[in-house]
């Protein structure tokens, strides 16, 4: 069921629509469209508040997922796309680069303990070099480089 405002009989300004089984949406349509600022909550838990176009989640906004996973940046397409925070409940998080919903390209994760991994990723994996710091914030070198883990460093850089 869709309550909004209309031009021409087709959905256009602010709206409420509600689906069968909970999931809700208020926002903002255009021609029809969920386009511009809006609010999903689906059945699961899971939210989204942020920008859309097209019906797609796109431009700024905010993911959180129903096992308190959340996401805070850019997305295209209804994926994470272009720069982003990733946060797990457990207090880690990547701060980096995003492609279709992957990480991909420059980006840092960090332990919840205060240990960082920072390098470049490709389609959700590390690839290249990436760097370690650890929790007291000694660079311990390269781990991987190339796709292909190194014999950890000791000596500290």
């Amino acid at each position: 069921m869709r309550k909004s405002e209309h031009r021409k009989g087709i959905a256009h300004g602010q709206g409420i629509e509600l689906w069968p089984d909970g999931t809700t949406f208020r926002g903002h349509y255009e021609d029809g469209k969920k386009d511009g600022y809006g609010m999903f909550k689906w059945a699961d838990g899971t939210s989204y508040e942020g920008d859309m176009k097209d019906d797609q989640l796109c431009g700024l906004g905010t993911l959180e997922l129903k096992d308190d996973r959340h996401y805070e940046g850019h997305f295209f397409n209804s994926k994470m796309h272009g720069e982003g925070t990733f946060m797990w409940p457990d207090g880690k998080k990547y701060i980096g680069a995003y492609k279709d919903g992957k990480k991909h390209g420059k980006g840092k994760l960090i332990l919840a303990d205060g240990q960082e991994y920072f390098g470049t990723w490709v389609q959700g994996k590390a690839d290249g070099e990436i760097q370690h710091k650890d929790k007291e914030g000694h660079k311990n070198g390269k781990i991987m480089d190339m796709g292909k883990f190194k014999k950890k460093v000791t000596k500290l850089l």
